[in-house]
């Protein structure tokens, strides 16, 4: 393989893993706002009732 051949490999390797590490940043910024945090409930019957308040705040 000829010199100018190997550069233009590297200069297509170089601008495709570019392009995925834009397009990676790109995907987590977009999807920040659209994160929400989880209520996780874990508990016995007789508490339930609270744990119900806190995840469904009243409307």
């Amino acid at each position: 393989m000829s010199d100018s051949r190997r550069l233009d490999w590297a200069a297509r390797t170089i601008a495709f893993l570019a392009v995925i590490v834009v397009l990676a940043g790109g995907l987590l910024l977009l999807n920040a706002p659209n994160r929400e945090r989880r209520t996780v409930i874990a508990t016995s019957c007789r508490e339930f009732a609270a744990d119900a308040g806190r995840a469904i705040p009243p409307s």
